[in-house]
């Protein structure tokens, strides 16, 4: 802040003498960077007003027009249709780590009912679900601070409410957060300082900041995240299908040869009820994070190396090769898959096709109208991320240009983008940001990727409706 220096002494004759300093202004020390390579991500999840609650004490989820409650039987390996206020429905905790997930009623089959796409909610509770209809997992509001390390597990610095920091508090030039919320309290005896509020479930003051940190219109208790990458909705395990409506579903083709543009607004027209929208960076960040905390698998996520491009997959390794001899998702190796490490989570965020997100670099490459017209061209600041151009619009400076973003699993969990290889993500993933005419971000990699496949996997993309690339998936805010 402002400081000066006020002095009052008395001169030989007895008499009062005051001086005021000219002001100085004071400001944090800030450093040039800091080695970001490796570290853990503390998570608190926060209520609507900010305060830090146990995952025990998460509020029920909210639930939109259709969405039908699921919980997992151990026993016969099968879904089954629960209340809301089934006690065993979700939990939030490091122990269970038990995501929320629904079904929609777009195929839905359940034991006993003769057409579960009108059937009563009541109807249907304790019936086993013989036929899925499109899965989501619920990501609920939180707060988080990433704690860096070097390789003997040594805290060096942070990435919290401020910005990217070493131990004392110096700033990394340029990585302040603009339009943070510190989220601080007391949690089970553990004080929280510093913690800041995802932005993806944030309401910006500004359009500029909210189209920057891929915020929402409104402030989210929590998102509705597809469980599988999108498919057609009549494809199947040997074929993508020909149908034009998404559906989220296991052991099926994901859905690709699709641009940018036609993913933007087949995903805004899905289920407008429920506020469907094509997946930003924020969000697969939200996803990202929360699985490397506590509450998720706190590890890496096996690949899914399903060369079919089959969802729901995994190998018999982290870094499976590529392979059409896949476990399926409820299979002890193909849980290895989700965000949780169990079949409560998300799939499909490392490997099978590497997915588009509703997020760009804004450069002016004829590929971002081309390819992402509608994308480009919404009025709605919440249903995208647009980041700045670098100078020239080199790799390297638009990575740097953008250092001051925040949870979407980008500069944060990176040490550079690749120039001659592209393994500085955590994990060894793929770091490679969006330059010239391959604008848009996409995430995750590809079935083929290896070792270079993971949540925290970022690169670039034309947009065009590539036969081999380019899958998505949807998120719901209802």
């Amino acid at each position: 802040g402002r400081w000066y220096l006020h002095v009052l002494s008395v001169d030989n004759a007895g008499n009062m003498v005051e001086t005021v300093s000219n002001a100085i202004e004071i400001t944090q020390a800030e450093i040039a960077d800091l080695d970001r390579s490796q570290g853990d991500i503390e998570v608190a999840f926060v209520d609507m007003n900010n305060q830090p609650i146990r995952g025990s004490n998460v509020p029920t989820p909210k639930l939109g027009e259709g969405m039908v409650p699921v919980k997992w039987n151990e026993q016969d390996s099968s879904w089954y249709v629960c209340k809301s206020t089934d006690n065993n429905w979700y939990s939030y905790t490091q122990q269970e780590k038990k995501w929320a997930n629904v079904m929609l009623r777009d195929g839905l089959v359940v034991e006993g009912i003769a057409n579960a796409e009108i059937a009563s909610l009541a109807e249907m509770v304790g019936k086993k679900v013989t036929s899925v209809g499109s899965m989501f997992v619920y990501v609920p509001r939180y707060s988080y601070k990433i704690l860096y390390k070097d390789t003997s597990g040594n805290t060096i610095g942070y990435s919290d409410s401020d910005g990217i920091t070493d131990i004392n508090g110096n700033i990394v030039t340029g990585t302040k957060k603009q339009g943070a919320i510190e989220v601080k309290g007391n949690l089970d005896g553990k004080q929280i300082e510093k913690y800041v509020l995802h932005p993806a479930f944030q309401k910006f003051e500004t359009d500029e900041l909210t189209v920057a940190n891929g915020g929402w219109k409104e402030e989210l208790s929590g998102i509705w995240v597809a469980k599988f990458e999108a498919s057609r909705n009549n494809a199947t395990a040997s074929s993508v299908g020909s149908g034009n409506t998404i559906k989220i579903q296991p052991g099926v083709q994901s859905w690709r040869g699709i641009t940018v543009s036609d993913i933007f607004t087949n995903c805004k027209n899905y289920n407008s009820v429920l506020n469907s929208h094509m997946m930003k960076n924020s969000e697969w960040g939200a996803c990202a994070y929360l699985s490397k905390s506590i509450y998720g698998i706190n590890g890496e996520i096996w690949i899914n190396p399903n060369s079919s491009y089959v969802t729901g997959q995994a190998g018999n390794s982290v870094d499976a090769s590529r392979t059409t001899t896949t476990n399926s998702y409820t299979t002890t190796n193909g849980q290895k898959a989700s965000t949780t490490g169990n079949v409560y989570g998300i799939y499909d965020m490392s490997g099978g096709l590497y997915e588009y997100v509703a997020s760009y670099a804004d450069n002016g490459y004829d590929s971002l109208t081309n390819y992402g017209e509608s994308l480009v061209n919404s009025s709605s600041g919440y249903l995208k991320q647009v980041y700045s151009k670098g100078k020239d619009f080199d790799k390297e400076e638009t990575y740097q240009a953008n250092k001051e973003r925040y949870g979407d699993a980008v500069y944060e969990t990176s040490t550079k983008i690749g120039i001659s290889q592209y393994d500085n993500s955590w994990y060894g993933d793929t770091a490679l940001f969006p330059y010239e005419n391959s604008p848009f971000f996409n995430r995750g990699e590809n079935y083929n990727s290896g070792s270079a496949a993971g949540v925290f996997a970022f690169s670039s993309g034309t947009g065009n409706a590539s036969s081999g690339g380019g899958g998505f998936r949807p998120v719901l805010a209802p």
